[in-house]
């Protein structure tokens, strides 16, 4: 079994969790009863980011000691998760000291479970934390850059007149900040 599970990690398994009942099997060992999950669906994160909703689900099955397992993409649902932008990490975070700090606080939790269920918690929580650090940190870089495009326009305009170029250098600045943030 240990083999087994180690096999899981080395290929960056995770398991699908279920619906349903909890066992898969029964049977009967020296004149016991028993009741085991044997079966059950495993992905990589690969997969699963192509796959979000994917769930399995385990069915009743009277002539068998086997449950089936169905292994449902949830087409609808799927749908509506796609619309929201996926997660990424942006290269632009590592350039502020902040960003240590919020993966390392991210990281520091010690869920009770297999290591892979450990690694996906922290993963989960250091995503959280960066979106929530991002959001609240870098704004909407793209939307600022346009912001800041038509205040420099403005800002060309009225130096011009004013012979003033202070705000055109500063406006101008901040705009070359926020494209290096971009890229």
């Amino acid at each position: 079994m240990q083999n087994f599970r180690e096999v899981l990690d080395h290929c960056g398994f995770v398991d699908l969790g279920f619906l349903g009942p909890e066992f898969t099997w029964h049977g009967r060992r020296g004149g016991e009863l028993i009741w085991e999950r044997l079966d059950r669906g495993v992905a990589n994160y690969e997969w699963l980011a192509r796959f979000p909703t994917g769930r399995i689900k385990h069915l009743n099955c009277f002539t068998s000691d086997h449950r089936p397992i169905l292994l449902s993409l949830d087409a609808g649902g799927e749908h509506k998760k796609w619309n929201r932008k996926p997660f990424r990490f942006e290269a632009m975070w590592v350039s502020d000291s902040g960003c240590r700090d919020v993966i390392t606080r991210a990281w520091d939790c010690t869920p009770d479970g297999t290591p892979m269920f450990v690694t996906a918690s922290k993963l989960k929580r250091c995503k959280q934390s960066l979106k929530a650090w991002s959001r609240e940190h870098f704004g909407n870089v793209k939307k600022r850059i346009k912001e800041l495009k038509d205040r420099l326009w403005r800002a060309k305009d009225d130096s011009a007149r004013s012979r003033n170029f202070e705000e055109f250098d500063c406006l101008k600045r901040e705009l070359n900040v926020l494209y290096d943030k971009e890229d």
